[in-house]
C-alpha cells in the first residue's frame, strides 16, 4: 500500500516473510495446537483463533514501537501501538462468533461480504470444519489446517483491516449495529473503548507503515525472537491471554506474592507498570487475576465447559 520514501507499508512487509519462515513459524504455533487438539479447549481455540492470528500477534508485536501511519495525501505521524493495544486487548470477536449470532435472526443486520476480503477470513466455516472432523474421525486440527486455518484468519481486528492494513473500524460499526439491536458479544467491548474510537475515527484509510531503517537492521531478528516468545508464554488449555495481560500479572505476583493488603489499586498499577514496563489497566489486572484463580479450580472450569 501508500507510504512515503524512506518506509515499508505494513502489507508489503508482511509480503516479504519468506516461505521458509512462514512455514517454520506454523510449525512452531501448531506445535502448540497440536497439544490441546485432544481436550475440549482444542474446540474452544480454534473457534476463535486460526495459527495464523497468532502470528499476525506476534508481527504486530514486532514493529508496534516503529509504527508510523500516512495518509492518501501523504501526511506522516508517528502511530506508538503499545498503549492502543493494551487498551483494547478486550477486543476479542471471531467470525466464527459472528455468524452463531446472527444464524437465524433475520432482524440482525448479516455479516458485510466484503469482511472475508477485508479481513483475510477462513473460508469454511468452524461448524463445517467441526463435522468433517466427527465424519472421517479426524483430529479439529488436522481438518483445520486442511482447510486454510494456517495461512488464513478467525480474528477480527478492532483498528485496521488485512487487505492493505489501513486503519479500519468497519468491525467496531458492525458490532455496534448488532448491539444497538439486543445482540450480546460479551468480549467485543465498545463503551469502555468509546473514546478510543472517536480518537481514530479521523484516520480510517491511513496506511500502517515502518521506517526502512528499522526493517534492515532490526526487524527480522526481533519477529523471529518475538514469534517464539510468544506462543512459549501461552498456557495450555486457555484462549489467547494477550501478552500484557500474562506480563502484568506476572509482575503483580511477584511484587505481591500475599496479595497487595490495603494498598490502593492505582497506587498497585503505578508500581506494577513501573516494573512491567507497560501501560496496563486496573481492569487489566484484575481480569487476569480472577481468570488465574479460575485456572487453578478445576470443578468450576469443568463445570462450565459443554458437555
Amino acid at each position: 500500500m501508500f507510504c512515503p520514501q524512506g518506509f515499508t507499508s505494513l502489507s508489503d512487509l508482511e509480503n516479504r516473510l519468506t516461505w521458509d519462515f512462514q512455514d517454520k513459524l506454523i510449525k512452531h504455533i501448531s506445535s502448540w495446537y497440536e497439544g490441546d487438539d485432544d481436550s475440549r479447549f482444542g474446540e474452544i481455540i480454534l473457534r476463535t483463533h486460526t495459527m495464523w492470528d497468532f502470528a499476525e500477534y506476534s508481527f504486530l508485536r514486532s514493529i508496534e514501537k516503529h509504527a508510523h501511519i500516512c495518509s492518501p495525501s501523504g501526511v506522516l505521524l508517528k502511530f506508538d501501538m503499545r498503549e492502543l493495544r493494551t487498551r483494547t486487548e478486550f477486543w476479542e470477536l471471531s467470525i466464527t462468533q459472528l455468524e452463531d449470532i446472527v444464524r437465524d435472526k433475520p432482524d440482525l443486520p448479516p455479516i458485510p461480504k466484503n469482511f472475508n476480503r477485508m479481513y483475510d477470513l477462513v473460508l469454511v466455516p468452524f461448524d463445517e470444519i467441526a463435522a468433517e472432523a466427527k465424519e472421517k474421525n479426524q483430529s479439529l486440527f488436522k481438518v483445520a489446517r486442511e482447510h486454510g486455518y494456517e495461512i488464513f484468519h478467525q480474528d477480527l481486528p478492532f483498528f485496521y483491516e488485512r487487505s492493505f492494513y489501513t486503519i479500519s473500524l468497519a468491525a467496531v460499526d458492525y458490532v455496534r449495529k448488532l448491539r444497538e439491536l439486543g445482540a450480546e458479544l460479551p468480549r467485543a467491548e465498545l463503551e469502555e473503548n468509546a473514546d478510543v474510537i472517536d480518537v481514530l475515527r479521523p484516520f480510517e484509510g491511513w496506511a500502517l507503515c515502518v521506517p526502512n531503517e528499522y526493517v534492515a537492521d532490526h526487524w527480522p531478528k526481533v519477529f523471529a525472537e518475538e514469534a517464539l516468545r510468544e506462543n512459549q508464554n501461552l498456557p495450555s488449555s486457555a484462549g489467547r491471554p494477550p501478552i500484557v495481560r500474562v506480563e502484568t500479572l506476572a509482575t503483580y505476583r511477584r511484587l505481591f506474592p500475599m496479595g497487595h493488603g490495603g494498598m490502593s489499586w492505582p497506587r498497585v498499577m503505578q508500581q506494577v507498570n513501573r516494573a512491567s514496563g507497560h501501560q496496563a489497566s486496573i481492569d487489566t489486572l484484575k481480569r487476569a487475576l480472577r481468570e488465574d484463580i479460575q485456572a487453578k479450580a478445576p470443578e468450576q472450569i469443568e463445570a462450565e465447559l459443554p458437555a
